[in-house]
């Protein structure tokens, strides 16, 4: 029966895993230039067809924070004029990863210490830079699309991260929220964890086998 690698290395995205956005913040930052319009508007405005593919021009850095702005404003049917894009580029530099999940993120000490390698691969853009500064210190390797120009799901994003841990795939525990996310990493040999909690992180990554005790 063949025995699995030994594992490496953990790789964790950041949306909705590490940093998690300031929902009320920007609730009240929207409402104040645009009334009635609501963090959930823009969420669900960005993830629609219309406009997917133009984040996703925009999280590799093919399409600029004006472009891109501007057109998630003109798909709310609100005002796109250089004050508006600016306004709401600054909402989400200040609240999109506002809050950090401390609980997650001492899991890197803890698996450094223990002789492993930690990595981030996350999907973003430059207004998330501020946040990111604050944390992706901690980790040997940060990849963020708007940097590396490569972005989850492709493949790229995930073996360029691998090699730059030093592992195979298969010695890399991937951490991410998104099935589609987890998937990709799963089919590229990957041991893919989707995040649905700190709680239940600590368990998978504590379990006999996994990242600190193969």
């Amino acid at each position: 029966m063949p025995v699995a690698p030994p594992i490496r290395a953990v790789l964790f995205d950041v949306e909705d895993v590490i940093a998690h956005p300031d929902v009320a913040a920007a609730d009240r930052r929207l409402a104040a230039r645009w009334p009635g319009l609501t963090h959930a508007d823009v969420q669900r405005a960005r993830n629609g067809p219309a406009l997917y593919p133009l984040w996703e021009s925009h999280s590799t850095g093919r399409l600029d924070l004006e472009g891109y702005w501007g057109a998630v404003l003109a798909a709310l049917d609100r005002p796109a004029a250089p004050a508006d894009v600016a306004a709401i580029v600054d909402t989400y530099r200040a609240t999109a990863w506002a809050w950090l999940d401390a609980v997650v993120l001492a899991w890197v000490p803890r698996l450094r210490a223990a002789g492993l390698r930690a990595g981030i691969l996350s999907n973003s853009a430059p207004y998330h830079d501020d946040h990111a500064a604050v944390f992706e210190g901690l980790f040997d390797v940060a990849h963020f699309s708007h940097r590396t120009g490569r972005r989850k799901p492709d493949a790229d994003a995930y073996t360029a991260a691998a090699v730059a841990l030093d592992a195979a795939p298969a010695e890399v525990v991937f951490v991410d929220d998104k099935p589609r996310n987890t998937d990709a990493a799963a089919a590229l040999g990957f041991v893919a964890i989707r995040f649905t909690g700190a709680v239940d992180l600590a368990a998978r990554l504590g379990a006999p086998g996994m990242a600190t005790g193969r």
